[in-house]
């Protein structure tokens, strides 16, 4: 009964289906990293043991938008192939498909890109001169969430502008 429930939620109403699974992996994110913000808040710095909470912080936290944003461009996909948006209901799946302005994903999506590649200069140049980096981990972490969240908000505004445009030529032709 419950694949069944899952399913049609998953064919009829993707967002419905996938936000929820997104909001619970940021949340549980966000509540794991309340530790390490404290502490880099209260001694300035992030010490080497909490490598292993912020590891699964950045899983989680590109796993839930990942999840978000699958849940958001099915919806698009739903109204390509049906002609018609699915009903959305509820105050997150309304903001995530009416307020959030997916066109300029990619521009925020390449400055967390570029801020990720700017913190890490030194690191990368290192890296590429030396063969070995010597850098505190926490910079190569901190780029690296930086750096797949923007390519994931690029990746989604792309694919968003594509089906927009495929929306617009297939309603002009009917």
């Amino acid at each position: 009964f419950l694949g069944v429930m899952a399913s049609i939620a998953r064919l009829y109403n993707p967002l419905k289906f996938m936000s929820p699974i997104g909001l619970m992996f940021l949340l549980i994110a966000f509540f794991l990293g309340i530790s390490p913000i404290l502490h880099y808040l209260t001694y300035r710095r992030i010490e080497d043991w909490q490598i292993y909470r912020l590891m699964p912080i950045l899983v989680l936290s590109v796993t839930g938008l990942n999840c978000i944003m699958l849940g958001v461009f099915a919806n698009f996909v739903f109204t390509l192939l049906h002609g018609r948006s699915p009903k959305v209901r509820g105050l997150l799946n309304r903001f995530l498909m009416e307020k959030i302005p997916w066109h300029i994903g990619d521009f925020i999506g390449a400055i967390m890109m570029l801020t990720s590649i700017l913190l890490n200069k030194r690191t990368i140049w290192q890296y590429l001169s030396t063969g070995h980096i010597t850098i505190h981990w926490v910079y190569v972490f901190t780029g690296a969430f930086l750096f797949l969240v923007g390519s994931q908000l690029v990746i989604i505004s792309f694919l968003k502008k594509s089906l927009d445009t495929l929306i617009t030529h297939i309603q002009s032709r009917r």
